[in-house]
């Protein structure tokens, strides 16, 4: 009976100290809300930066965003990609000052199962520290994105004057110019004598070999827009190649960040750059007289 008491306490005691000795993993949490990646880019030294004299107009196209995810790193350790708005676990062996990294996201293509992290922004970094349970919260930091130093703007389209587009048919339909409060866009209107439109930017030469090349546009449209590329080869022939279809924004401003990265590099060749112009073609809505589509802020983005 002794040796069964025995027993019986030793397994005791072994089990409570093993309860004991199980870590506490309650996490804090650091919070990041839309808000917070709300008008973050800071164009304030852009032009002193990257030798560029742009207007007031065109910074701010330059610093137009939608960011709706965001990559996290802590002490260099990748916490994944997270849509806003996100209370982020943070474990306690992060607990005391960290180095915590942000990079935005892009739906690449519009698609939401293809969020890289956005390539032409430096990462925003700050140090603060972790508590068990603690919520800290992302404002507190103002976060700030500048672009990289090597980022340059092939096309920056703000309609603020005039435009570059231009009708592929020369009895096509015409982008207007017109004003939306303040705001200077770009409209094409579809009537009922006006079946569909198609229209061309001007010739951007630009660089294959994988370097990074976004198409980004804002855009508001009552139909698909069909986006595509002109692309002029080594022997001087016109390639038209599509690229995707944006879907009607049901009376909404959205953004688009089109990949033109892989399709330049498909069609470099031995040379380590291609013309190429932006297409965009759409069609007239069947059972509505007059179908908008407008445009602002549409860029070709890239590095030197």
């Amino acid at each position: 009976m002794k040796i069964r008491r025995y027993s019986f306490w030793m397994v005791f005691v072994v089990f409570f100290f093993a309860a004991c000795n199980e870590p506490d993993l309650t996490p804090a949490y650091l919070v990041i809300t839309e808000a917070d990646l709300q008008n973050c880019v800071d164009v304030s030294q852009f032009n002193t930066t990257h030798d560029q004299s742009y207007d007031q107009v065109q910074l701010e196209a330059i610093a137009s965003h939608r960011f709706r995810d965001v990559w996290v790193y802590i002490n260099g350790q990748n916490l994944g990609c997270w849509e806003l708005p996100c209370k982020i676990p943070i474990l306690p062996h992060f607990n005391g000052e960290n180095e915590v990294k942000l990079v935005p996201g892009i739906r690449l293509n519009g698609m939401s199962s293809m969020i890289p992290a956005y390539p032409f922004l430096a990462p925003f970094t700050f140090t603060t520290y972790f508590d068990r349970e603690g919520v800290y919260h992302l404002t507190d930091h103002r976060p700030t994105f500048v672009y990289h130093p090597t980022t340059i703007f092939p096309l920056l389209e703000t309609f603020d004057q005039s435009t570059t587009f231009s009708p592929i048919d020369s009895n096509g339909v015409v982008m207007s110019i017109i004003n939306e409060g303040t705001n200077a866009i770009g409209e094409i209107c579809l009537t009922d004598t006006l079946k569909y439109f198609d229209i061309k930017s001007g010739e951007y030469v630009l660089k294959g070999n994988n370097n990074f090349t976004f198409w980004e546009m804002d855009y508001k449209c009552d139909e698909h827009i069909s986006c595509g590329l002109f692309i002029r080869t080594i022997s001087g022939r016109v390639v038209p190649v599509s690229l995707v279809s944006l879907n009607p924004s049901k009376g909404e401003w959205r953004k688009v960040y089109i990949n033109l990265t892989t399709v330049l590099a498909n069609y470099t060749g031995v040379n380590a750059t291609v013309p190429v112009q932006l297409v965009m073609t759409g069609n007239r809505k069947g059972d509505q007289t007059d179908t908008y589509f407008q445009f602002d802020n549409i860029k070709i983005i890239t590095f030197k």
